[in-house]
C-alpha cells in the first residue's frame, strides 16, 4: 500500500510524468480523439402526459355519472372499456408524436 502511495506522489509531483501517463491512458482507451456520438433527442411527450392526467370528454363524464346506475357486472364492463378507450387514445397520441402516419388516415 505504501508503494502505490509513493508512486502516485511521484507521479503527481512531476507534470512531465503525468503527461506521459495521460497520454498512454488515452491511447490505451481508444485515442480519445474520437468525438461523442449525438444523444438521441427525446420526444415530447407532453400529449401522452395530457392524454394520461384526464382531458375527460363530456361523453367519459356522462358515462361516469351513470355508473352507479349500473348492475355492478356492467359497472365492471363500463370500467374496462374506459380504460380501452383511454389507452387506445394514448397509444394513437403516441403513435402519432414517435413520428408515425396519422392514426386516422391509415384507416
Amino acid at each position: 500500500m505504501d508503494e502505490l502511495q509513493e508512486s502516485l506522489s511521484r507521479l503527481l509531483e512531476n507534470p512531465e510524468e503525468l503527461k506521459r501517463m495521460t497520454d498512454m491512458a488515452s491511447q490505451l482507451l481508444g485515442g480519445g480523439e474520437e468525438p461523442e456520438p449525438e444523444s438521441p433527442k427525446l420526444p415530447d411527450l407532453s400529449a401522452l402526459m395530457g392524454k394520461l392526467r384526464g382531458g375527460n370528454s363530456d361523453t367519459q363524464k356522462l358515462l361516469q355519472a351513470m355508473k352507479p346506475f349500473l348492475a355492478p357486472e356492467r359497472q365492471a364492463r363500463l370500467s374496462r372499456a374506459m380504460r380501452a378507450a383511454k389507452l387506445a387514445s394514448m397509444a394513437s397520441a403516441a403513435f402519432t408524436q414517435l413520428g408515425g402516419e396519422d392514426a386516422d388516415e391509415s384507416i
